[in-house]
């Protein structure tokens, strides 16, 4: 992925890869935490890519979407962002979301691990 560094002009979309780059989502995160423009229009453009897949129209839409419709990685991915719930309230300040949670990251990064683990009992006959 060498080649988003030699093709900055392009905007490249990285949670399209196959394998997000090394540190992208940990040097995105700690950019969108500290109020980045940039990062913030990328945290955005993921939403809004979000919401295309879970063919969402409107903000509003938001509001009756439990959390097991949006995937793990999505869900992982927003972790690093505050959380799926957080991040909607900034960029939706009006809509009205109620007291949302999302699933602590750890959980989320214990539910991957546990994936991981059993993939390769079964690639290494562990």
């Amino acid at each position: 992925m060498s080649y988003m560094g030699e093709y900055p002009e392009h905007a490249w979309k990285a949670w399209k890869f196959s394998q997000l780059p090394k540190y992208w989502l940990s040097f995105v995160a700690s950019k969108f935490h500290s109020g980045d423009v940039l990062a913030e229009i990328v945290v955005r453009e993921y939403v809004e890519e979000l919401e295309q897949r879970l063919e969402l129209n409107r903000p509003e839409d938001w509001i009756g979407v439990p959390e097991s419709r949006i995937s793990t990685t999505d869900l992982f991915r927003m972790s690093a962002f505050g959380g799926i719930w957080n991040v909607l309230s900034r960029y939706y300040p009006k809509l009205s979301l109620g007291k949302r949670s999302s699933k602590k990251p750890n959980a989320l990064l214990l539910g991957m691990c546990k994936r991981l683990y059993f993939v390769l009992q079964h690639v290494f006959h562990l």
